[in-house]
């Protein structure tokens, strides 16, 4: 079985979290880097794939980023033992942030 593994309305609102940026009229992720924390957390956590639920949480990280004007600079390892931590709950929502906002520059235009 390949693709999405399911679509119910709990799983869609538990990813879509990290698209809904405002709540109850407050920016719910006044950063940028919380706001790629929760786009990697929601989709790396809540594995709404069959398989690649990492790689696709990390490569949305990365992407999500970039096209905010910011590159996010790791060693691959140290990527990859960020990312399964993460899943496995290792980290706080803010250290997750943190770690985001250490290992990124924002790109000058």
């Amino acid at each position: 079985m390949r693709g999405i593994r399911y679509l119910t309305i709990q799983e869609i609102a538990a990813i879509n979290v990290a698209v809904i940026f405002f709540a109850f009229a407050e920016e719910a992720y006044p950063s940028i880097h919380a706001k790629a924390a929760a786009v990697f957390s929601s989709l790396g956590q809540n594995h709404p794939f069959h398989n690649a639920n990492k790689r696709t949480a990390f490569t949305s990280l990365v992407i999500f980023l970039e096209l905010n004007g910011y590159l996010f600079h790791m060693e691959t390892k140290q990527a990859e033992n960020f990312t399964v931590d993460m899943v496995n709950h290792q980290y706080t929502f803010e250290q997750v942030v943190g770690i985001i906002e250490s290992h990124t520059t924002h790109i000058k235009h």
